[in-house]
């Protein structure tokens, strides 16, 4: 047993000494006075001191997430790609470095119906003509299909044609006409189509006229300029 000397105020140069129990202390006069157990004390500190922290943690966290939200928030939205880089996402030059295939009419469906399935209630702008009106006797003089020196797809006389002479039938012209009056639904509508090819094509058949971007949706596509008489 270890002996510790201490001076209380109303003793003097008593005794002290610890016994078996680590938590209490003896005083020559028989008072036992409980000592505090250092190791629990430590022990809470360290809690204590791993809670602060880990608060803080979450506190500077939040606020650092919440700072970086709103930072993102008030950025302005990323330009919309240009017409170059639509074409090389789709890997448009790869793409007709290879021999393309024809359309078939149910293609041109999809195309048509990707498009009015696009537009508002009251805002078609496909021109599409009643067979009452349509010359039901008109017989186009011209087809598609591929050239012999495989340069490509194109329109081929099927008959002479004169001057002048109507080669497609409706009383509208253009009754296939797609017209996007602005970048936005013209973006919409190519990042539609899933067929990579098929984007490209439609890319490449587009064409500007008076402030609106205007796509054929039948073979005339193929045709490199046209005159419409109404």
């Amino acid at each position: 047993m270890s002996l510790l000397r201490a001076r209380f105020p109303h003793k003097s140069n008593i005794a002290i000494s610890y016994g078996a129990s680590d938590n209490d202390v003896v005083v020559d006069d028989d008072i036992v006075v409980k000592k505090t157990n250092t190791k629990f004390v430590v022990h809470h500190i360290i809690h204590a001191t791993i809670l602060i922290i880990a608060i803080l943690i979450v506190v500077i966290a939040g606020f650092s997430i919440g700072w970086l939200v709103g930072y993102w928030v008030s950025l302005p939205p990323p330009p919309p790609p240009t017409l170059l880089e639509m074409k090389q996402l789709r890997s448009c030059d790869v793409i007709f470095s290879l021999q393309r295939p024809l359309y078939s009419e149910d293609d041109w469906k999809y195309l048509r119906d990707l498009w009015a399935s696009q537009q508002q209630e009251g805002e078609k702008q496909l021109k599409v003509i009643d067979r009452e009106e349509e010359n039901t006797n008109f017989t186009s003089p011209i087809k598609s299909g591929q050239t012999m020196d495989g340069k490509g797809r194109g329109l081929f006389a099927t008959r002479d044609i004169k001057k002048g002479e109507m080669t497609y039938n409706g009383r509208w012209g253009y009754h296939n006409l797609i017209k996007f009056q602005n970048g936005q639904s013209y973006r919409k509508f190519v990042n539609s189509i899933v067929d990579d090819g098929m984007a490209c094509d439609v890319m490449l058949w587009t064409y500007p006229l008076n402030n609106n971007l205007i796509f054929q949706a039948d073979d005339n596509s193929l045709m490199n300029d046209v005159r419409m008489c109404i």
